[in-house]
C-alpha cells in the first residue's frame, strides 16, 4: 500500500513540475541549484560484517535505497567521512556501472549512514526535504536521464563525474517560483520518505516472523519424527526449501534478490564446514583405533541414563557440542530400551 501511495505522490509532484516549470526554456544547469560530490573512498581493509552502514553502488535502485545491501565500517571511521553522512531526505545518485544515473532518496532512519565513492550525494542544506522536490523532479525528466547516461558512455564501464552531472542543462526558474514549488510539494516528499522507512521496518518484521515460524515448525516436527515415521534430514530439508521459496519470492517482489542473495551467501558460516567434516574424520579414526569401543565399554549397557547423560554434558563443554554429538551417536549399540535411553540422555546432556 505504501508503495502505491508513494508512486501516486511522486506522480502528483511530477505533474505539478510539468505544468509550472518544465514548459520554460532551459536557462541554466543543475549546478545552479545545488552541489554534488562523490562519496568517501573507504579503504578495503576497513570493511567488516557489522557496524556503521555504508551505501555502495549496488544499494542504489531507482526511487529505492536497498539498505540491506550495505557494507559496514567501525564507528571510529565516521570522522573520516563526516561530509558524507546522510539522513532522511538526502538524495543519492549512482555514478558508475550498470546503475549509472539511478537516484533515490534516503528514507527516514535513526542510524548513521555513510556514502561510499562513486555514489554521489547532493548537498541540499540542513533540511534537504525542503529542497529535494525541485531537483528530484528535474532529474526525473526524460531528457535529463538520457543526458546522464550519454555523458557516462565514454569508457568501457559507464562512468560520470560530479561536474558532468552539475553541468547538465535544465530549467532554473526564478527563486520565488522554485521556493513555491518546493513548499507545495515538500509535504509529499516528506510522506514518501516516511513510507519508505515503514516499508523497510515491515519487510524486516515479516522476515523475522516467517523465520521464527519455520524454526518452530521444524523443531516440532523433529520432536515428532518417530511418531510421523519421517527421517529428520527430510524434515530439515523440507523446512529449508520452504524458507528458500519464501526468500526467492519476496526478493523478486522487492527486486533485490541478487544483492540479498550475495549478502546471505557472504554471511554463511563457511568456516564451520571444514570443522564439521574434520569431526567426522576424527570419529572414524577413533572407531578404527578402538577408542570408541573403549568408551562404549566404560559407559556400559545398563543404567545408560546415568552414564550417557552426565558424560555427554561434560564432553559437550570440553570439546563442543558438535563433536560430542558426532562421537556419541556411534556409541549406543546395545539395542532395546537401554539404547533409546542412551540416545535421549546424550541429546539432553
Amino acid at each position: 500500500i505504501n508503495k502505491d501511495i508513494n508512486d501516486n505522490l511522486l506522480h502528483q509532484a511530477l505533474c505539478l513540475y510539468a505544468s509550472l516549470i518544465d514548459a520554460k526554456p532551459k536557462n541554466g544547469c543543475i549546478g545552479d541549484y545545488c552541489t554534488l560530490k562523490s562519496g568517501f573512498a573507504f579503504k578495503s581493509k576497513w570493511w567488516q560484517d557489522s557496524g556503521v552502514p555504508v551505501v555502495k553502488i549496488g544499494s542504489i535502485n531507482q526511487d529505492y535505497l536497498d539498505l540491506s545491501d550495505c557494507s559496514y565500517v567501525s564507528e571510529d571511521k565516521i570522522s573520516f567521512a563526516k561530509d558524507f553522512i546522510v539522513s532522511g531526505g538526502d538524495l543519492l545518485i549512482a555514478m558508475t556501472g550498470a546503475t549509472i544515473g539511478k537516484f533515490t532518496m534516503v528514507p527516514k532512519t535513526k542510524e548513521t549512514i555513510l556514502v561510499n565513492q562513486r555514489v554521489g550525494k547532493f548537498f541540499l542544506g540542513d533540511n534537504p526535504v525542503s529542497k529535494i522536490p525541485f531537483i528530484y523532479s528535474t532529474l526525473k525528466q526524460p531528457e535529463i536521464i538520457s543526458e546522464v547516461i550519454n555523458r557516462g558512455q565514454g569508457s568501457a564501464q559507464p562512468n560520470i563525474s560530479a561536474s558532468d552531472i552539475l553541468s547538465i542543462p535544465c530549467v532554473i526558474p526564478h527563486v520565488a517560483e522554485i521556493n513555491a514549488f518546493n513548499e507545495q510539494t515538500a509535504p509529499m516528499f516528506e510522506l514518501i520518505i516516511n513510507n519508505q522507512f515503514e516499508n523497510i521496518a515491515l519487510e524486516n518484521k515479516a522476515d523475522v516472523i516467517v523465520g521464527l515460524i519455520h524454526l518452530g515448525v521444524c523443531i516440532l516436527l523433529l520432536a515428532l519424527s518417530n511418531l510421523l515415521h519421517f527421517e529428520m534430514w527430510l524434515i530439515s530439508l523440507g523446512v529449508a526449501m520452504s524458507l528458500l521459496v519464501y526468500f526467492v519470492i519476496t526478493r523478486l517482489v522487492r527486486k533485490n534478490i541478487k544483492t540479498s542473495g550475495l549478502k546471505i551467501t557472504k554471511s554463511l558460516p563457511w568456516t564451520l564446514i571444514p570443522f564439521v567434516l574434520s569431526m567426522f574424520v576424527i570419529v572414524v579414526s577413533l572407531n578404527n583405533n578402538g577408542v570408541s569401543d573403549l568408551l562404549r565399554n566404560i559407559l556400559g549397557t545398563q543404567n545408560t541414563i546415568w552414564t550417557y547423560g552426565p558424560t555427554s554434558f561434560v564432553m559437550a563443554n570440553l570439546i563442543n557440542n558438535i563433536p560430542m554429538s558426532i562421537l556419541y551417536s556411534t556409541l549406543p549399540t546395545m539395542g532395546g530400551v537401554n539404547e533409546i535411553r542412551a540416545i535421549y540422555a546424550s541429546i539432553i546432556g
